[in-house]
């Protein structure tokens, strides 16, 4: 890890430093500013949380090559190369001593089989740069760079084919940096002015296997295990999935996937009620270009025995190329642990901190090195002079690195006690290399007088290139320095400032969460001034200016206690921002774009881009157009080479009001088909299509009435089957070869003489209907409630009475389930007892046997997801619960099983008041429509992710 780095420095940037900065991104590296040499021959600092590398300011966590340079004047040009070594990493960057000295370098391709061509760029002393050769079979474009002050843009070498050119600054950690400053300084598409203009919108979905808590990493110009070069995403689930995803092809399955044992659910090994219904991996993971691995901490379910595993798997393939550990200590226990807090790595050492969580019950912090090169145990911390660690959460934020020291903010315990207790307090520690230990703390007065938990909700931030540390709390923000944090003294005098971010009143009384900041403050960093912007709840987004000739934000000249902001945004949110980060051009005016992600009064969530200086809304997206957002996301838009990658929780999302519990796809013309009783006086049928399964028209549907709702299935292919049950009570089954049932025809069936006839079926509740190896599969409840009868027929034929199977049944007046999979017919018989019982056939519905009986209170429909790709996908299991009282409500069973005795129960998460609940009993339908599940029942049809990945970006039209 070479190079200087400028971390603790105090003397402020001087101008001359930072106008000679270029922002660009460089393959593995952020580049934020030149570290050449002032006007007055004295070495440029790099901002807090980067140093200095081939004469460019880079993220702490970047690979810097052993020849790079510092900050003597000298650059180096330096390249991505795959080219395979011994025993190396083909990733690794290598460097090309090629560019003039005073040079910054231009962005860069990745080579598939050798050096790719470089870009030079101007220096300051007016000198162009020399352009790089061409690539010998390698990636894509490479960009040539901006002119430096007074200089000739250099030219850039022609990339090689075969692969992709990096695209964007890699993200390897959460915020962007070890610094935790939240923003990516070298976005070049992306400002308030182009993002209109661009067209920008939602440009692909990905679904996921499990909810999405951690942030999206991104790597740009990756060699695959394939041999190819792409740009990466990665996303890692709390279903203990991690995904690698093409950033450009979003038809492509994901490049890998790996599940990493059975993760820890509501009900498993004795948890009750939990903060989280699933808890796999939850912190954001780590990335280290240099070793090619990404590192996550994964909460399994291993025989009963809940356990935290430290992973270290290839970034090209998922394999693990160390084998993982079990994160065990004194006094540590997986049960009431939570690895919320995302994961730092700095000088080839991993930080992963854990606060309580799991039960939702009282626990303790710990913090846990690790060596990235082998994952041995390099040191633990749970406690400071008798006081346990407070539990460490920072709203998914991870522990920051200022170059010098880790900061972090724990929060209380359920019951503080200052005497016994390390919480609700900001800590300073030491890195494992000297010594690993906490070396100072800050405690606010409040929490000692008022007993309020202050601090943890908002990770800290070192404010770049000052000694500076700003904590943001449940009630005011603090901003200390680094060399005496301040301990504990009566009204905070001890520290550099405390401030509100507005004013205490009636409307927001002390003690109340007015003033609460869930969202971790970011910073951008910029010539004269750094704009520090904060989001607290009952509030809007607010900028303030940190001066960092004074070392204090600026308040203004009105109460030094309530700072007045820069500016503030115009929509406010119940609980404030729930993330934010910010993108710009260096410090170039008119780039900057905070980025929220927000939970509205009104339920729904939206993703935004504010104007960074006047906080005014650029752009914001359709509410719940990409689904729900948790209520605590810990992921914060990630924003490269002008696209947004957001990770989704699972949940509902209203679609379209009307329709109902009749839900198909026709494949053939890749539509989504519902059907219902649009004329509850008449029994008419309703019929309506949809290409983009939000905007629904209604067709023409077959003359035809029904006593209970209608029931559809697909065949997978151009048929779609209708069942409906006549005036008197007789079951009728339409074929279709078109979505809109035009020229339908009715399936007839044929008995022991074989015979063509009418399908003697009577019934007073809702059939059902399943397909699956080529036949087509009826079941009805006899009017008397006591039997089923399943029957099935080719896919193009009559059902064959001569084969049908009666099963007995529970008298009960709920219709009966199918479900096909895997080669098996399950039907699911409803009783009067709230249960279901669960029988299955191995011969095609000829006989069925009992295995398990499931805790179910109404009719379910179940469907299944596989967004692996694999051919092993998830169940899902809906029905509305409380089928006996007025008030009905959607629930779920999920797992990734093949026996569904082992679902598990999990919770929805709506994602706005629009979507309408059910007012009693009712059926409810799923089925799969473009990666996503889509539900219906009598008036709504909503859709369903199970976690996913958005990107936003240029749209096609544009």
């Amino acid at each position: 890890m070479n190079g200087r780095a400028f971390a603790g420095n105090t003397r402020s940037l001087s101008t001359q430093c930072w106008t000679i900065g270029l922002t660009i991104g460089i393959g593995a590296f952020a580049h934020v500013a030149a570290c050449t040499r002032d006007l007055e021959g004295q070495p440029c600092p790099c901002a807090v949380g980067y140093r200095c590398c081939a004469g460019t300011c880079v993220s702490e966590a970047a690979f810097c090559p052993e020849n790079a340079g510092d900050a003597s004047g000298t650059t180096s040009i330096v390249s991505v190369s795959s080219s395979a070594n011994s025993g190396g990493n083909q990733n690794a960057p290598n460097p090309a001593n090629s560019g003039n000295a005073a040079s910054v370098t231009g962005q860069l391709g990745n080579s598939a089989g050798g050096a790719s061509s470089s870009g030079g760029v101007a220096g300051a002393s007016g000198e162009s740069g020399d352009g790089g050769s061409d690539g010998d079979g390698g990636s894509g474009a490479v960009t040539s760079a901006t002119n430096g002050t007074g200089g000739t843009s250099g030219t850039g070498g022609t990339g090689g084919t075969g692969g992709t050119g990096g695209t964007g600054v890699p993200v390897l950690t959460h915020a962007y940096d070890s610094q935790r400053s939240g923003a990516n300084l070298a976005e070049a598409e992306l400002s308030p002015d182009t993002l209109v203009a661009s067209g920008f919108g939602r440009i692909a979905t990905r679904q996921v296997s499990g909810a999405v808590y951690a942030q999206p990493l991104y790597v740009p110009a990756w060699t695959m295990g394939d041999g190819a070069t792409r740009n990466v995403v990665f996303v890692a689930t709390a279903r203990n999935y991690v995904f690698a995803f093409d950033a450009d092809d979003a038809e492509r399955a994901p490049l890998w996937v790996r599940q990493l044992g059975p993760a820890v659910r509501q009900g498993d090994a004795g948890l009750g009620e939990t903060v989280f219904p699933e808890a796999g991996i939850v912190g954001t993971p780590v990335i280290s270009l240099e070793r090619g691995a990404l590192y996550l901490v994964a909460l399994q379910n291993a025989g009963g025995v809940l356990q935290h595993r430290l992973h270290c798997l290839d970034l090209a393939t998922g394999d693990e190329l160390v084998p993982p550990v079990v994160i065990a200590d004194a006094g540590f226990d997986s049960r009431r642990s939570a690895q919320i807090s995302a994961l730092l790595l700095v000088h080839d050492t991993l930080y992963v901190a854990f606060g309580n969580g799991i039960l939702d019950e009282g626990g303790y912090g710990h913090v846990f090195a690790y060596d990235a090169a082998t994952l041995a145990d390099r040191g633990s911390l749970s406690s400071f002079e008798g006081m346990h660690l407070g539990p460490i959460w920072m709203h998914g934020q991870g522990p920051a690195w200022d170059g010098t020291a880790i900061y972090l903010a724990a929060d209380a315990p359920d019951t503080f006690s200052e005497a016994d207790d390390l919480g609700s307090r900001l800590l300073r520690l030491q890195p494992a290399s000297a010594g690993f230990g906490i070396e100072d703390w800050f405690l606010p007065s409040y929490v000692r007088e008022q007993g309020w938990t202050e601090l943890g909700t908002a990770g800290a931030l070192p404010l770049p290139g000052s000694e500076r540390v700003l904590a943001a709390g449940n009630r005011a923000v603090y901003l200390l320095d680094k060399q005496a944090l301040g301990h504990h003294s009566a009204g905070d005098s001890a520290i550099v400032q405390k401030f509100l971010v507005r004013e205490v009143g009636d409307a927001c009384a002390e003690g109340s969460t007015c003033n609460r900041i869930f969202a971790s403050p970011i910073v951008w960093s910029r010539n004269d001034d750094a704009r520090v912007y904060l989001w607290a709840s009952n509030d809007v987004v607010r900028s303030f200016s940190f001066d960092r000739d004074t070392g204090r934000i600026d308040c203004g000249a009105g109460d030094p206690q309530i700072c007045e902001p820069v500016s503030k945004g115009e929509t406010g949110a119940e609980w404030g921002a729930q993330a934010l980060s910010l993108s710009a051009a260096g410090d170039t005016e008119g780039t900057g774009l905070v980025w929220t992600l927000q939970r509205e009064a009104d339920g729904a969530r939206a993703l935004s881009a504010l104007d960074a200086e006047s906080l005014d809304t650029v752009w914001r997206s359709a509410p719940d157009e990409f689904g729900p957002i948790f209520s605590w996301p810990f992921a914060a838009p990630v924003v490269t080479g002008g696209r947004a990658y957001l990770a989704t929780k699972n949940g509902l999302a209203h679609v379209s009001e009307g329709g109902g519990p009749a839900l198909a796809v026709h494949v053939a013309s890749s539509q989504l088909v519902t059907a219902w009783l649009n004329n509850p006086t008449f029994n008419l049928l309703g019929l309506a299509i949809s290409k983009d399964g939000r905007n629904f028209v209604e067709v023409q549907a077959p003359l035809e009435t029904s006593l209970v709702p209608p029931v559809l299935v697909s065949d997978g292919g151009a048929r779609l089957f209708l069942a409906r049950v006549d005036a008197q009570r007789s079951v009728h089954v339409l074929r279709s070869e078109a979505a809109d049932f035009e020229g339908a025809r009715a399936i007839g069936a044929t008995g022991d003489a074989g015979e063509r006839q009418a399908l003697d079926a009577r019934t007073s509740v809702m059939p059902a209907l399943a397909f699956g190896d080529g036949r087509l599969f009826l079941a009805w409840r006899s009017e008397a409630g006591d039997e089923v009868t399943v029957v099935s027929c080719p896919a193009d034929g009559d059902f064959d009475l001569s084969r049908a199977t009666r099963v007995a049944a529970a008298v009960s007046s709920q219709p009966p389930a199918l479900f096909f999979s895997h080669g098996r017919l399950q039907l699911m018989l409803p009783d009067a007892e709230a249960q279901i019982a669960v029988l299955v056939s191995d011969d095609a519905g000829a006989s069925f046997v009992p295995v398990s009986t499931l805790p179910i209170d109404g009719q379910p429909a179940t469907v299944e997801l596989d967004p692996t790709g694999a051919g092993d996908p998830d169940t899902y299991l809906f029905w509305f619960g409380d089928a006996m009282t007025l008030a009905s409500e959607l629930r779920l069973l999920t797992g990734p099983s093949r026996d569904l005795a082992e679902l598990r129960r999990e919770e929805l998460d709506w994602a706005g008041t629009s979507v309408r609940l059910s007012a009693g009993p009712q059926p409810v339908a799923a089925t799969t429509f473009r990666g996503s599940i889509y539900l219906g029942w009598n008036g709504s049809i909503a859709r369903y992710t199970p976690g996913e990945l958005v990107t936003y970006g240029r749209t096609a039209e544009h």
